[in-house]
């Protein structure tokens, strides 16, 4: 050495600076790319359906089986959020009159989500049969 301290390789700027261990790292890499794929298949229905005329629908073997565990799962949020909504608007409505809109809609709602978790759940059995039938 030259017998100055003040040589580095790079200047730091600590403000800049976001520190990130190794494990961390890779769980937002892997974040990141699942993210991207979803993007990706969001982008892909929405051609569909933009390309679609009102004539025409979507066939689910036109849909690979992500993307259809994708849609599934969406509907079943989708479903569990309006029971919710229904709860609410119903708890805090003083009327009698919207029971059959919000409290008595809530049964068909539930049996509606459990219907999509069926159809998740046989998705998935069919899909790790499929798969299980590929290794042998």
């Amino acid at each position: 050495m030259n017998g100055n301290n003040n040589t580095n390789l790079f200047t730091l700027n600590v403000d800049d600076a976001i520190i990130v261990n190794s494990k961390d790292l890779k769980r937002i890499m892997e974040e990141n790319s699942m993210l991207t794929k979803e993007l990706q298949l969001y982008k892909k229905i929405y051609g569909m359906m933009k390309n679609t005329s009102k004539e025409e629908i979507i066939h689910s073997d036109e849909l690979s089986v992500d993307e259809t565990k994708k849609i599934l799962d969406n509907e079943l949020i989708k479903t569990k959020n309006e029971i919710a909504i229904s709860e609410l608007i119903y708890s805090l409505h003083d009327c009698d009159s919207y029971e059959d809109l919000f409290r008595d809609n809530i049964p068909l709602l539930q049996t509606r989500c459990n219907g999509i978790q069926i159809a998740i759940d046989n998705l998935t059995n069919k899909d790790n049969d499929d798969n299980s039938e590929k290794l042998s």
